[in-house]
């Protein structure tokens, strides 16, 4: 936090756009996102030659092989609870995204996500090119950890406890009690 682009006090008040703007004009250097964020900072005037990704490293044995964080909480459903109607025009839907011309090259070139389907474009994203590129040469993709989450209250509690940290540095063992306490916690609850 002594090389944050803000007094660390202020990092609560911070948002997403705040950090794609202090990364685009120059004021930050690093900054942690996903593939998703390419289109925010070619809309903010960078170029490709101007981004690129790298693997989180935390010090362990072994990362050097580690290649990019890939996955995500969010899936394609079709609600048991929806009429046989809407189910239908759902997979139509579905099956449409991953199939069509039109679709692929929205996911691709607009969305900037890589579809893993035979029949899907290419993405010009070039951070989904670099991770694409990182598993070819044998990294490693470290799969997120959306799922094994207990809870959103864990995430809120977690959340709150740096936002304390970061105001004031003496209450790391606010934080690890959120972490790991609050882990226990929650995921007894949802057993």
């Amino acid at each position: 936090m002594t090389d944050s682009t803000c007094d660390p006090s202020q990092l609560a008040s911070k948002t997403g756009d705040d950090a794609t703007n202090e990364f685009a004009t120059g004021k930050a250097v690093f900054y942690q996102n996903g593939s998703w964020a390419y289109a925010d900072l070619i809309k903010a005037g960078m170029t490709d030659d101007q981004i690129g990704m790298m693997p989180i490293y935390i010090g362990v044995d072994g990362e050097e092989n580690q290649g990019l964080c890939s996955g995500g909480e969010n899936y394609w459903c079709v609600s048991s609870q929806a009429s046989e109607d809407a189910q239908k025009a759902t997979e139509d839907f579905m099956y449409w995204c991953v199939t069509s011309d039109t679709a692929t090259s929205i996911i691709a070139d607009k969305m900037g996500l890589t579809a893993p389907f035979k029949s899907a474009k290419d993405t010009t994203n070039v951070f989904s090119q670099q991770a694409v590129a990182m598993a070819k040469d044998g990294k490693k993709t470290v799969a997120w950890d959306f799922v094994y989450i207990p809870s959103e209250e864990w995430k809120k509690n977690l959340k709150q406890a740096l936002i304390a940290y970061a105001a004031d540095n003496s209450k790391w063992d606010g934080v690890k009690n959120a972490f790991v306490d609050g882990w226990k916690t929650e995921k007894a609850a949802s057993e």
